[in-house]
């Protein structure tokens, strides 16, 4: 916008924030989340024109249902690189007491409104632990890098076992925005609403008139079990339909954005190949919305499982049956599959590149690619095939089926969804590929890839 086309480009693009203001508002914020006063000077116009209450308050809201333990360790990592290297060195003191200020009003101020029950308890008890200050920064200002990595990665131990002792049964909205949880559009018809997010495909001219609005939200949330703990959130749309997202903090999700993008042009293609359209070739998309650079969501896949979680339930299934034809009365626990012979097999092959330090980390792998001859990888891979029963995968998807007819079909489906990923995949470089990042579709047997944080070979 700072080039000299930018005067053409700045006009359209605020003819378009007036007409659709909810288009913008996301991209927007996570591409000049702040910006020097001369470029602001030109988004000033375009920030007035995509800003609601509502929005933004959603937005809040959205950024509050990270686990604070998670945002401290974000600020942290954003703030150490700012710290001087060695006490005594130069470095930006106003920079770092303004990005710890942020720190501290986002994940221990417990006056602050709305901000939900566990975050409120968290900060409470967090705030008076703190060795770098409150708002002042007085503690941080005299550390240099290792002494803040050091308290950093004690309070960091402090709060994981925190939130282990604080998990409760059952999760609710409330826990992480009192917001959310008390909205209902029906207390702002003086505003403008909320618009379900997704409905902008950019195939066809918007119509925000028709767009299903944010009625309110579920309390009800279901946390899942990965390292940053995303939370499916349901929200009640205007047209009395529910719409679950999974939202995610803490991560830029404008990478995932672009690997969907790239999959919906593939599938352009695919329609209008002869050969490939008559095979039913796709690749199954879904929207994914970035919101800001901390926190973006992604429509829910229902009616979906892992495919990890689908032979764990078969290898369980198979230790029930040998538990019977054993006539064993005690029940066998349930088994993942590190815990599996084959798992085990691997480690202690691994181990012995350790030098007797141990199978942590990349050492070990890197030791064993420099060392490892291909007769001695091909005889344990054989050892580890010979522990595992070769159709887990197959009598998994049997399960699924009512008729030998259905499996059929499930099976070709799962063949054809397979195969266009991959080679989709293939191609733009996707990454980070195992059984958690597969999910399978219960009803057709389609193949679903998630978890695009490696694209485009990185």
């Amino acid at each position: 916008l700072t080039k000299p086309e930018g005067i053409y480009l700045t006009q359209v693009i605020q003819d378009l924030a007036v007409k659709y203001p909810q288009a913008l508002v996301y991209p927007l914020s996570i591409s000049y989340p702040e910006s020097d006063a001369v470029f602001e000077t030109l988004l000033a116009p375009l920030r007035a024109a995509t800003h609601t209450d509502l929005v933004s308050f959603f937005i809040q809201g959205l950024g509050k249902m990270t686990h604070p333990e998670h945002r401290f360790k974000d600020f942290c990592e954003a703030i150490k690189p700012h710290l001087p290297d060695r006490k005594g060195a130069p470095f930006n003191r106003a920079k770092v007491k303004a990005m710890w200020k942020e720190c501290y009003e986002d994940v221990f101020n417990a006056s602050q409104k709305d901000i939900g029950s566990y975050n409120k308890k968290f900060a409470k008890d967090f705030c008076s632990l703190l060795p770098f200050g409150k708002e002042s920064a007085t503690g941080l200002l005299k550390m240099d890098q290792q002494e803040f990595q050091k308290k950093v990665s004690e309070l960091s131990s402090r709060m994981k076992t925190y939130m282990i002792r604080h998990q409760p049964k059952d999760y609710q909205l409330g826990m992480y925005s009192a917001w959310l949880t008390k909205f209902r559009m029906s207390d702002h018809q003086d505003m403008p609403g909320i618009e379900i997010p997704g409905q902008y495909t950019g195939k066809m001219r918007p119509r925000p008139s028709e767009h299903v609005m944010v009625s309110s939200f579920e309390s009800p949330i279901l946390v899942m079990q990965s390292i940053r703990k995303p939370k499916k959130l349901t929200i009640r749309g205007s047209d009395e339909n529910e719409y679950p997202y999974l939202v995610k903090g803490g991560e830029d999700l404008r990478l995932d954005q672009r690997v969907q993008q790239l999959f919906a042009i593939m599938n352009d293609i695919l329609a209008v190949d002869t050969h490939a359209s008559q095979r039913k070739l796709n690749i199954h998309t879904y929207n994914v919305i970035p919101m800001t650079p901390k926190v973006g969501v992604l429509e829910w896949v229902s009616n979906t499982k892992p495919l990890k979680a689908l032979i764990e339930q078969q290898v369980a299934k198979d230790a029930m049956e040998e538990a019977k034809k054993k006539n064993s009365s005690k029940k066998p626990s349930k088994r993942k599959l590190l815990d599996l012979d084959a798992a085990r097999l691997h480690h202690r092959w691994l181990t012995q590149f350790a030098k007797g330090k141990g199978a942590v980390g990349c050492a070990p792998y890197t030791k064993m690619y420099m060392t490892a001859s291909r007769k001695n990888v091909v005889e344990k891979l054989n050892s580890q095939h010979a522990t595992v029963k070769w159709d887990l995968l197959r009598n998994a998807v049997m399960s699924l089926c009512s008729s030998p007819e259905a499996y059929i079909l499930i099976r070709a489906q799962f063949a054809r969804s397979l195969a266009s990923f991959s080679i989709g995949s293939y191609i733009i470089g996707i990454g980070d590929r195992h059984l958690d990042n597969f999910l399978l579709n219960l009803a057709n047997g389609g193949v679903i890839g998630i978890d695009f944080g490696h694209a485009f070979g990185t």
